[in-house]
């Protein structure tokens, strides 16, 4: 706990310094002055700290290092100080008092090491030398009226007075640490608005903004950073090791216990078979109750039960039972008779059952009775219970000895009652019930395992618990063993904390040494280069530094003297130009100010233009900034140049990082299907000069990689004639994706429901029609016969409405396989035939090119075809011969479908919206009402599904063509609840 005291006021340490060195710009040499000799006695007590870690024995030790450390620190600190302050650096006297101040540290140090075994003495001689020293200080310091080093001189003796005091409580000194900073930064920001004290500030061997000093500082971050992470890796690496070894050693503890406990039980089961076997008990057993010789044998048996009492105090009592549970003879005047599915399960089983634990008067204790089969030539005739006491079994678990501290031992029963806890300790009751997941988990698996909680003490606090169960099938019990890891680790952890404190003061002192002359080395050459400048300043430009060294110093240094010859040279030059020029500026000013008045109102001009400029811009950015969609603008090359704050919230970029991106690279498209999109609309729209737009169900993938729903389209920006950009937009879609998962949602559940009571319609109209229920009248007939051909148009429509639920939602299931497609359209034409007479309507097929199998799934392919040859038939011109035709030819990468009619086509304004759900022209309502909307839309989803394409051409009142395509390549497979007509 003392070393994190120590850590943290190193920590309390750089948080001065650092508000020191930025806050305040004139207290950084302070600042760099205060770490130094901080460090120094901070890492003096951690080294003595550790030595007391290490070694109990190094007490004395200890203190002394504690405070000779302080002194040395606190002496150092004074006489430069002194030195400094008074301006003694180059006299005598200064001298003078250092050796005096040296001496007295050492002689003071080797008189700690002499007396050591006077640990009273010792803490009177430190702190008495401290405050002598200190009073002479005072002293010096009011002589010469210097009070503003007061609040030093304060901070120190709280320092001391810590270190000191720590000999007898050890977190007096990190206290005395905290106190000494924060006086020392009060003290150092109080005494930079005096003169003198900057003067003391800039006269600090060790400036913060010199060169050395920053590489000091810069090896010593590295060091730190390096030691901190590694420390951290071999202090995780070392917990997670010790951890593994706690949960083995408990494990193999748990298991130990409990196979002891099973090899318990199982030797007295042995002897327990030795009683059985008696032939008094057979006799008894088999004896008739109203016999008179049943009392003689009953008191026989209680006898010998009696001597097996006698021989310990294993069994506190034995009762024999019959066949129907019946006790026969027992050793307890309290005869219970056991409960009747005890009995059925011993005679079902006939094998030894250990019955619940129980809290036994007669002995005060917790015991177990133990039900054992009794056989008469391989016949079941009785049981004999015996109670076993188990304060004999809780003994195995005792002689167990345990690796750590805060192990436990609990042995809970098949009710998680606590039978026995603390390393085997037993309970007298069942009062206390063990409320945990792990011993519910061992009863419910029957096998052991590791496991790990976060436990809530009574205290309020919490710890982190490592345990193991073993399970006894013999008992159906759990035996838990714990330990605590907070408490276990916490041992090696503090001994870990200060090692690595010991290690980071060394690697500090060598990297600090180090860099020391690293950084000499590099300032002696700039200082010679500070020098030179200092000359050349003072008007000497036939000086040139002399460095000999050939790396980029020497080169700094070349470079400065032929900047010095150059500016010597300029210099020779300039007082000739200097005199030439002054005459040409003279002719020209007159030039110059007529001018300027032609000037000025040229500039008013400008002005004015600029003005309307900025309030146009300021227009068009107040209207894009207001749009509701995202708006943004490319130029030709496709980089963004505007982006407005709804683009910003969609995408998740800010204007700033978006503005001079490529597109690509801040809007980024993915299907809801997972399968690519074509997202390059924007560049179709900068190529072509025409409006585009992205897919259907098309994810937004934003900077936080969520992904939303949108809609886009591009349109071009031109400028004479030219595209010189595109504008996009991009609409959120959530709200709509999600009205129509709730349609689709609501269609596929009504269709369902609708679909088995208009089945069982159908199947009623079926028996009635067909004369099941009695003869009908030709009047009846027509009447049942409309009701049949409406409910077969509602079936029909719930049928379409749950194929256009499962297309929707992607819940169909895609099954590929090699098929024909002139045999399925063969297979069309032939089920269409009545139809198609039915409407004076012939349906021929072209083959125009020889069709190779493809892969696709022939449930789905037909339905396109039904679909679009059904529209053909039923929508052709009523009163005339009509011919429907169906062609087939192969393109370059597809099967292309025609199915051309000459019917009532479609009007021009009404085929935008001809693949709509449920949508049907007047026309098509005029010639057929009947019809529901739904075939091109299906038909439609289908084939984008299979991955083709769907177009028609049309002319009112000449006919139409449909046309649809296949992939060679064939469909996807992909996996669904079913597929489409199920």
């Amino acid at each position: 706990m003392t070393a994190i005291f120590y850590a943290l006021s190193v920590f309390f340490l750089v948080a001065l310094i650092v508000v020191l060195f930025y806050k305040y710009k004139n207290c950084r040499n302070a600042a760099v002055f205060m770490l130094l000799f901080s460090f120094c006695t901070d890492f003096l007590v951690l080294g003595s700290q550790l030595m007391h870690e290490l070694s109990p024995y190094s007490q004395i030790l200890t203190q002394i290092a504690t405070g000779a450390g302080g002194i040395i620190t606190l002496l150092a600190l004074n006489v430069f100080l002194l030195v400094y302050y008074v301006g003694m650096e180059k006299d005598k006297s200064s001298v003078v008092m250092m050796i005096i101040s040296i001496a007295i540290i050492l002689v003071s140090t080797m008189l700690f090491f002499t007396l050591r075994q006077a640990q009273i003495f010792h803490t009177v001689m430190i702190i008495s030398l401290s405050f002598f020293f200190y009073l002479l200080v005072i002293a010096y310091y009011f002589k010469f009226r210097q009070k503003e080093i007061f609040l030093f001189v304060l901070a120190q003796i709280f320092l001391v007075l810590g270190l000191m005091l720590s000999v007898f409580v050890e977190a007096l000194a990190p206290i005395g640490l905290l106190v000494w900073y924060a006086l020392l930064a009060f003290s150092v920001l109080w005494f930079r608005r005096k003169e003198d004290g900057k003067i003391l500030f800039d006269r600090l061997p060790i400036g913060a903004s010199k060169i050395g000093t920053s590489t000091v500082m810069s090896i010593f971050a590295l060091t730190l950073i390096i030691l901190f992470a590694g420390g951290t890796v071999i202090f995780t690496s070392f917990k997670s090791i010790f951890n593994t070894q706690l949960e083995n050693s408990l494990s193999a503890a748990s298991d130990a216990r409990a196979n002891d406990i099973e090899s318990y039980l199982q030797s007295y089961e042995r002897e327990v078979a030795l009683i059985a076997n008696s032939s008094s008990l057979k006799e008894l057993l088999e004896a008739n109750r109203n016999d008179i010789a049943f009392v003689s044998k009953k008191e026989k048996v209680v006898t010998e039960f009696k001597q097996y009492l006698d021989l310990g105090e294993v069994y506190q009592k034995i009762s024999l039972i019959n066949d129907k549970g019946e006790i026969l003879a027992s050793t307890d005047q309290k005869k219970v008779d056991p409960e009747p599915e005890e009995i059925e399960a011993l005679i079902e089983s006939q094998e030894i059952i250990y019955k619940q634990a129980h809290y036994s008067e007669s002995y005060d204790g917790l015991g177990v009775d133990i039900l054992f089969p009794v056989f008469d030539k391989e016949r079941l005739v009785g049981g004999i219970i015996f109670d076993l006491s188990l304060d004999q079994v809780l003994n195995v678990t005792k002689d167990e000895k345990s690796l750590w501290s805060a192990e436990r031992l609990y042995l809970v029963d098949r009710n998680n009652d606590i039978v026995s806890y603390e390393s085997g300790e037993k309970v007298d009751s069942f009062e206390a019930t063990i409320e945990r997941k792990s011993a519910g988990a061992c009863l419910a698996k029957k096998e052991g395992e590791t496991y790990k909680e976060k436990r809530r003490l009574a205290d309020g606090s919490s710890e982190r618990i490592i345990g193991s169960s073993s399970y006894l099938p013999s008992l159906d019990w759990c035996v838990l063993t714990e330990a605590s890891e907070d408490r276990d680790f916490s041992v090696y952890q503090d001994a870990l904390l200060i090692a690595f404190l010991f290690c980071l003061a060394i690697a500090v002192f060598g990297v600090g040494t180090l860099g020391y002359f690293v950084a000499r080395n590099i300032s002696k050459p700039l200082k010679k280069l500070q020098g030179g400048v200092k000359i050349i300043e003072d008007g000497d430009l036939e000086f040139r530094v002399k460095i000999k060294s050939k790396d980029e110093i020497g080169e700094l240094a070349d470079s400065f003297n032929k900047m010095a010859m150059a500016l010597q040279k300029a210099r020779e030059g300039a007082d000739f130009e200097v005199k030439r020029r002054t005459g040409e500026v003279l002719e020209k000013t007159h030039e110059l100010e007529e001018s300027q008045e032609a000037t000025l109102n040229i500039l008013e001009d400008v002005q004015e233009e600029k003005t309307n400029v900025a309030q146009g811009k300021r227009r068009v950015e107040a209207i894009i900034s207001s749009v509701s969609d995202g708006l943004f603008v490319t130029d030709v090359a496709g980089r963004i140049i505007l982006f407005n704050p709804m683009a910003e919230e969609l995408s998740g970029f800010k204007e700033s990082d978006a503005v001079g991106a490529p597109y690509s690279e801040i809007l980024r498209f993915e299907s809801e299907t997972g399968e690519e999109t074509d997202v390059d609309f924007i560049e179709k729209t900068l190529r072509s000069g025409e409006i585009s737009s992205i897919g259907q169900n098309t994810l937004l993938v934003t900077k936080k990689k969520i992904k939303i729903p949108v809609t886009e389209s591009a349109g071009p920006i031109m400028s004479q004639g030219k595209v010189v950009g595109a504008v996009g937009i991009i609409r959120d879609a959530t709200k709509e994706r999600e009205v129509a998962r709730m349609k689709s949602g609501f269609v596929s559940i009504a269709s369902h429901q609708l679909r088995t009571p208009l089945s069982a319609i159908k199947w009623l109209l079926e028996m009635v029609l067909g004369g099941e229920v009695g003869k009908l009248n030709s009047e009846q007939v027509d009447y049942l016969t409309q009701v049949f051909e409406s409910n077969e148009r509602l079936i029909n429509l719930v049928n379409d409405l749950l194929k256009v639920s499962r297309l929707e939602t992607r819940r169909v299931k895609v099954e590929p396989e090699k098929v024909q497609i002139t045999d399925i359209i063969k297979l069309v034409i032939e089920d269409q035939q009545i139809n198609a007479k039915a409407h004076n309507c012939e349906i021929r097929f072209d083959e125009l090119d020889k069709i190779p199998e493809i892969k696709v799934d022939p449930i789905l392919v037909r339905n396109i075809i039904e679909n679009l040859v059904t529209n053909a038939v039923d929508y052709s011109k009523p009163g005339r011969k009509n011919i429907v035709t169906i062609r087939a030819r192969k393109r370059k990468k597809v099967i292309e479908i025609q199915i051309k009619d000459k019917g009532i086509g479609i009007p021009k304004k009404e085929q935008l919206r001809i693949f709509e759900m449920f949508y049907r022209s007047n026309e098509a309502v005029k010639v057929r009402a009947e019809g529901t909307g739904l075939g091109l839309y299906i038909a439609n989803m289908i084939v984008d599904l299979s991955g083709g394409e769907t177009w028609f051409k049309s002319e009112e009142g000449k006919g139409s063509s449909f046309y649809f395509t296949l992939p060679l390549a064939g469909s996807k497979r992909k996996s669904g609840e079913r597929s489409l007509n199920e």
